[in-house]
């Protein structure tokens, strides 16, 4: 019985430090500089996704046949979003990480 506990005990630390040494324990949304670099023109929704993860907040405009849809990554060094612009399922448009953006409603 007490090896069992403490072998649980082991591998609940192990899973702790591997969340943690994988980025996986940031806060969701938000991106830093060098994962901001790995985002291009061309990559679809789920590379960004694969890449930074789910975005903080996203928005669509236009129609259900041609919409215009926005990601908003919190910066974690920093203040404001990066936003990334994604049509016909790609990104067109990544805005630059020092630069101060406010989502759109």
């Amino acid at each position: 019985m007490r090896r069992n506990f403490t072998f649980i005990i082991l591998a609940l630390l192990l899973s702790a430090w591997l969340l943690t040494a994988t980025g996986c324990g940031d806060k969701q949304g938000s991106i830093n500089k060098e994962v901001h670099g790995q985002i291009t023109n061309g990559m679809t929704m789920d590379e960004v996704d694969a890449v930074a993860g789910q975005p903080e907040r996203s928005h669509s405009i236009g129609s259900a046949q041609n919409p215009q849809i926005f990601w908003y990554y919190n910066k974690s060094e920093g203040k404001g979003f990066v936003r990334v612009v994604f049509e016909e399922g790609k990104v067109t448009t990544v805005s630059p990480y020092d630069e101060s953006i406010t989502p759109e409603s």
